[in-house]
C-alpha cells in the first residue's frame, strides 16, 4: 500500500512540476449537475497529492488502533495465564514443602496455560498420588498428550498393578511400537515375569539384555517345555542368530528336548556347535543326550574332531560321562580323574563317586563325596 501511495505521489509530484516550469497552470472545470468547479491543473494535482496523504495518514492511524485493541486483548487474556503460572510457582514450593493436596490443585490449574501440558500434569499427578487420590492421579494420567506417559509414572511411582491396567488399555500400535515394547519389558520385569520378558527381551539397554537374558529365556523355555514338543520348535525358531551362538540356550534347548525324549534332536542342536568349538556348556549335555547305543559313536567323533585337546577339562569330563553311559567304568574313572586334576568341579567329582560306587570302591566313593560337601 505505501509503496503505490509513494509512486503515485511521485507522478502527481511530475505534474505538478512540469506546468510550473513551463510557467502554465493549466485550466480545469469539472461540472457535478448543477455545481462546476473550476481549477488551475497545479492546485488540483496538488489537492490530490495532500488527499493521498491524508489517506496514507488515516490507514497507519487505523492501523496502530487496531494492534493496540489487539494487544490490550492478548494482555486481558493472558492475564489468567500469568496468574495460573504464578500459582504454580507457589505450588511448586509447596510440592517441595509436602503439601501434595494444594500443590496438585495449582499445578491442574496451570495445565491449560503452559506451553507443554504435560509437564505440570505429571507432576500434578505425583502430587495427588502422594496426596492418596488415585482418582485424580488417574484422571490426570489419562488426559496426558503422551498416552505411555501414564503408565510409566505410574510404575515409577510403584503401583504396578495400576501401571499394568493403564498399559492394557493403551491401543494395540501403542504396545507394539518400541517405546511399548520397552515399557512393556519395565513393567514384565517389576511383575517378576520373566516369561513374559522374553518377548520384549529386545527392547531393553545392551547392559540390561545381557542381564536378564538367561532368566528370561529359562522362564519362557519351562513354558514351552510345559506346553510340549511344538512349542519348543517355535522357541527355537524365534532365536536370532545371536542366540544361537550362546552355548547356554543351545545347552538349555537340547536338554529341554531331551527331557521330552527327543535327544536325536537334542544332539543335532549341540553337535556342530561342538565341532566348532567344545564349549562347557555343550559338552555337558552329550552324557544326558547319549543313550548305551550312541555313547560309543558320539565318543569316536569327539576324538577324532578335538585328539589333541588332551589338556581340556571339559572334554576330558564328557569322555568320562561317555565311557560311564557305555558301561566302561574304568575309562571313565581314568577320565574323569583327570579332568579333576585340571579343574575341580562338583558335577564331575559326583560322578567319580557313583562311578566308584558302580567299582566297589565304596571308601573312594565316600572321599569323593567328602570333597563336594
Amino acid at each position: 500500500m505505501i509503496r503505490l501511495l509513494i509512486l503515485l505521489a511521485i507522478l502527481i509530484a511530475g505534474l505538478i512540476a512540469g506546468p510550473l516550469l513551463m510557467n502554465k497552470t493549466g485550466y480545469v472545470l469539472i461540472a457535478l449537475g448543477d455545481y462546476t468547479i473550476e481549477t488551475t491543473g497545479v492546485v488540483l494535482a496538488t489537492l490530490i497529492l495532500v488527499l493521498m496523504g491524508l489517506i496514507w495518514c488515516l490507514d497507519w492511524l487505523v492501523r496502530r488502533i487496531a494492534r493496540s485493541f489487539g494487544s490490550s486483548k492478548s494482555w486481558f487474556s493472558d492475564r489468567s495465564g500469568r496468574r495460573a503460572q504464578k500459582k504454580a510457582s507457589k505450588a511448586w514450593e509447596q510440592l517441595w514443602q509436602g503439601h501434595y493436596g494444594q500443590a496438585g490443585a495449582a499445578l491442574a490449574a496451570a495445565v491449560p496455560h503452559a506451553p507443554l501440558p504435560d509437564f505440570p500434569r505429571l507432576a500434578a499427578a505425583y502430587a495427588e498420588h502422594r496426596a492418596g487420590d488415585k482418582d485424580e492421579r488417574d484422571r490426570q494420567l489419562k488426559a496426558l498428550d503422551q498416552p505411555l506417559a501414564g503408565p510409566a509414572m505410574l510404575l515409577h511411582l510403584g503401583d504396578v498393578e495400576a501401571a499394568r491396567k493403564a498399559f492394557d488399555e493403551l491401543p494395540a500400535e501403542l504396545k507394539d511400537a518400541k517405546s511399548g515394547n520397552a515399557l512393556a519389558a519395565r513393567l514384565a520385569l517389576a511383575e517378576g515375569d520373566m516369561a513374559g520378558l522374553w518377548a520384549n527381551i529386545d527392547a531393553l539397554s545392551d547392559s540390561d539384555r545381557d542381564k536378564y537374558y538367561q532368566q528370561a529365556f529359562q522362564a519362557r523355555l519351562r513354558v514351552a517345555s510345559q506346553e510340549g514338543s511344538a512349542s519348543l520348535s517355535r522357541l527355537e525358531q524365534v532365536l536370532d542368530k545371536q542366540s544361537r551362538q550362546r552355548p547356554e540356550v543351545l545347552a538349555s534347548l537340547a536338554l529341554a528336548h531331551g527331557a521330552l525324549g527327543e535327544k536325536a534332536k537334542g544332539l543335532d542342536l549341540v553337535m556342530p556347535g561342538i565341532k566348532k568349538d567344545p564349549q562347557p556348556q555343550l559338552l555337558a549335555t552329550l552324557p544326558v543326550l547319549t543313550d548305551h547305543e550312541s555313547a560309543a559313536s558320539t565318543q569316536r567323533q569327539l576324538l577324532k574332531w578335538h585328539h589333541g585337546r588332551d589338556r581340556d577339562p571339559a572334554l576330558l569330563a564328557c569322555l568320562g560321562g561317555l565311557s560311564q553311559v557305555q558301561g566302561d567304568l574304568r575309562e571313565a574313572r581314568r577320565y574323569l580323574e583327570a579332568a579333576l586334576q585340571l579343574k575341580d568341579e562338583g558335577a564331575w567329582r559326583q560322578r567319580l563317586a557313583e562311578v566308584l560306587t558302580k567299582q566297589g570302591d565304596f571308601q573312594g566313593a565316600v572321599e569323593q563325596y567328602r570333597r563336594l560337601v
